[in-house]
């Protein structure tokens, strides 16, 4: 069974302030979003008092978890709540990507003015531009380090126009998700691990066009039966299209408008379903164009949101050969005739695919529980279906 630790660290220093028992963990991580995290920690033991409450100040205070001797996840304290009936504290935890919503761009801009404009800059070094002025002010330094563009292998090539007004107070996580959200944009998000003195280091990571593993050298393989414990597989049009509408810069009858239709679907039956996306920070029509045509692959009905329970406790893959922008194979074998009576029964396979499932998933999303008491640890997955 692994072992899971918890250390305790201030968010400006990086000082560890202690290691402590932690029950009901729930440890979440997302590509290109916000991981959410809740735990307990029981008052009453050897542990002081006084090192539990200090150690644990929401908004000043991270959580680290330890495996067996690496980090699986890293963030910030942001809220706890104590009772009485149990003697213990309630907290809530989110991964280090919250903290650039907390942070908002406030100049100066150009010459030193209310406004920064960017015309025809590269996507990638925009976004270090954001990650480094987030950090860049007395009470900021919060010890995410920020590669230089060379360090995450060079530039996209890819063009962007972004004009930032100081009075509009946009956050930087929100101008990292706008710009990422794009036609051709890229895949982001804090790594945890140590260092080589053994201290919990963050990092951003960017990949363009996307973080991970791509599906041709993907060697992972989560498989029923085999790992996977339980598969869901939900199909939804509610938030689908099969028209398309991407909303541009400007207001009223100056509006950049562009329509995308998928043919396919038109033509093989479907009915009109109308979606819409803004896209305020897009002046250009072709690019506001392309952007309308990438939505109506992403919101093809029905959108399948496809998640997994995986065993960790199988040797292969190994948690942690795996994480948030990884392809990997999952294959579920279909019904098959008892050899003896010929008969096809659903203990012989899935009757959902009768063939059997075999297809190529992106991990958009993980969340770790550590085992406790009587329950072993679990690995939940969500998914994305690739629509080509």
């Amino acid at each position: 069974m692994s072992t899971y630790t918890y250390l305790f660290t201030d968010l400006l220093t990086g000082q560890v302030l202690a290691d402590l028992p932690c029950y009901g963990v729930h440890l979440e991580t997302k590509l290109n979003g916000i991981g959410n995290t809740t735990f307990s920690i029981k008052l009453g033991t050897e542990y002081d008092v006084n090192d539990i409450v200090n150690s644990t100040i929401p908004g000043r205070t991270c959580m680290y978890a330890d495996r067996d001797g690496t980090l699986v996840w890293g963030g910030v304290v942001w809220s706890r709540t104590y009772q009485t009936n149990g003697n213990s504290f309630e907290y809530t935890a989110q991964t280090f990507e919250s903290l650039a919503d907390k942070r908002k761009w406030t100049g100066p801009g150009d010459s030193g003015g209310p406004t920064k404009t960017y015309q025809n800059a590269e996507q990638l070094q925009i976004l270090l531009d954001m990650w480094n002025y987030m950090q860049s002010v007395a009470g900021t330094n919060y010890g995410i380090i920020v590669p230089s563009l060379a360090g995450i292998g060079g530039a996209s090539g890819i063009l962007r126009n972004l004009v930032l007004n100081s009075w509009e107070l946009r956050t930087i996580g929100d101008i990292t998700r706008s710009l990422s959200q794009l036609a051709n944009g890229f895949d982001w998000n804090i790594a945890v691990q140590y260092d080589g003195t053994g201290k919990p280091i963050k990092q951003l990571r960017v990949g363009y066009p996307g973080l991970g593993i791509p599906a041709q050298k993907s060697g992972t393989l989560f498989d029923q039966p085999g790992n996977i414990k339980n598969l869901w597989w939900p199909e939804s049009a509610a938030d689908a299209g099969t028209w398309d509408w991407a909303i541009g810069a400007g207001e009223g009858t100056s509006q950049l408008l562009a329509l995308a239709q998928n043919a396919n679907l038109l033509n093989a039956g479907w009915p009109v379903l109308e979606r819409d996306d803004s896209y305020k920070d897009i002046n250009d029509p072709a690019m506001l164009q392309a952007q309308a045509a990438v939505d109506l692959g992403l919101y093809q009905p029905p959108i399948v949101s496809p998640s997994a329970d995986i065993d960790p406790s199988f040797p292969d893959p190994a948690l942690g050969s795996y994480q948030c922008g990884d392809y990997v194979r999952v294959v579920v074998e279909g019904t098959k005739p008892d050899p003896l009576t010929g008969r096809v029964t659903n203990e012989r396979g899935d009757p959902r695919w009768p063939q059997g499932l075999d297809t190529f998933l992106r991990i958009t999303g993980m969340t770790i529980d550590p085992p406790e008491g009587e329950t072993n640890e679990n690995v939940h997955c969500d998914f994305m279906q690739v629509v080509n």
